[in-house]
């Protein structure tokens, strides 16, 4: 039975990987044809960016619980407070830079997106996407 599992899980990450270089050997490309390479570059940078932040964000995750195993088995909880004091710094820390830097994407990059494009006409980036944007690290 646990091999089963094993073997399931084994197969069905594999076939998570093929199916992701799959799309991404697909989807560059018809951005690229539908939006424009301008277009493309944007999601491109915005989803380096965010998997940078969820890199980081976990990488805290996984030292922030290692580091509060001991003080809640020891019932410190000052240092405890210690712990999340620090670790609530640093992911508003994350956040600030996160904020800013999708600011500047948005400040510096829409001027490509006024561009023509075969299927969407003439469209610009409006104030309801920074908003949107914006809210994510508020």
């Amino acid at each position: 039975m646990r091999k089963n599992r094993a073997l399931i899980n084994t197969l069905s990450s594999i076939l998570l990987q093929i199916t992701i270089i799959i799309c991404g050997l697909i989807i560059p490309k018809r951005i690229i044809m539908v939006f424009g390479s301008d277009v493309n570059g944007i999601i491109t940078s915005i989803t380096k960016f965010l998997s940078l932040i969820i890199l980081m964000e976990s990488g805290f995750g996984v030292v922030i619980k290692s580091l509060l195993f001991k003080p809640i088995a020891n019932k410190d909880t000052k240092q405890v407070e210690k712990i999340l004091k620090a670790s609530e710094k640093m992911m508003k820390l994350l956040e600030e830079n996160g904020g800013g830097y999708s600011v500047k994407v948005l400040e510096i990059e829409p001027v490509p997106l006024k561009a023509e494009t075969k299927k969407c006409g003439k469209w610009k980036l409006s104030d309801e996407v920074k908003d949107a944007v914006l809210s994510m690290f508020v």
